[in-house]
């Protein structure tokens, strides 16, 4: 007859066959081991039929009742012996479950960098065109160093983030708020400052303007778009983390 059996751990009720009483398989849900008891003798003697119905008539009976679940249903090899149940396999369906939960994780994890990452891209390469312009620029050998250096030291940053390198990317977000700060201060100073503004001609006042209102929008970019939740995720799962 089939028994009723609870799981200890999860309480997750089965009904298996008779046949595995004294015999372990594991829960579906949590994965415990639960033990059938075994059938007592005077169990087995209350289950028979106590009707005079032909031996026949409750064969056919038995037949066409439909059947509990039992072993095979969870993947297991009713070969088994006793001495095996303590290293039970995970059921079937449960594997075939978590393997395709393990797929799942695995394309979740997409080589393909985030919008969020491809703005910050967007943003370096916006300050290395700028740094292009002072270096073709009448200006002093100095600005013309600083901005060489600054070009060297951007594309080492679009190679770290291509990597998934986390240090770079926390580096990256260092520079660009000091950065971010510096150019606030010079376009301040530019447009309220008499003594820098008559320094300027109008042609330059301009200039200068447009430079550090671009440089400042892209130092944002680049601290916004490293620092969203979905480019941190998947920086954080590159080799260089």
């Amino acid at each position: 007859m089939p028994i009723n059996i609870a799981c200890p751990q999860c309480q997750r009720q089965f009904v298996v066959r008779d046949e595995i009483a004294g015999k372990s398989f594991r829960c579906k849900d949590c994965e415990a081991i639960v033990s059938v008891p075994a059938i007592k003798p005077e169990q087995q003697k209350s289950a028979e039929p106590e009707s005079a119905e032909p031996r026949a008539s409750v064969a056919r009976r038995k037949a066409a009742a439909p059947e509990p679940p039992g072993e095979e249903d969870w993947g297991y090899d009713e070969t088994w012996q006793d001495d095996q149940q303590s290293a039970l396999p995970a059921p079937a369906r449960r594997a075939r479950r978590k393997a395709s939960l393990e797929r799942g994780a695995e394309t979740s994890e997409s080589p393909v960098i985030p919008i969020e990452g491809m703005v910050a891209i967007a943003s370096i390469a916006v300050l290395g065109v700028l740094n292009l312009w002072v270096l073709i620029s009448p200006d002093d050998v100095l600005w013309k160093l600083i901005a060489a250096i600054r070009i060297a030291v951007e594309a080492r940053v679009v190679w770290g983030i291509r990597e998934r390198n986390g240090q770079t990317g926390l580096a990256a977000t260092i520079a660009a708020v000091m950065m971010t700060l510096i150019s606030a201060f010079m376009l301040w100073s530019l447009n309220s400052a008499p003594e820098v503004r008559a320094d300027l001609s109008p042609q330059e006042l301009r200039n200068g303007q447009i430079f550090l209102t671009v440089q400042l929008v892209a130092e944002i970019g680049v601290i916004i778009g490293l620092n969203l939740p979905r480019t941190r995720r998947w920086m954080a799962t590159g080799n260089g983390s």
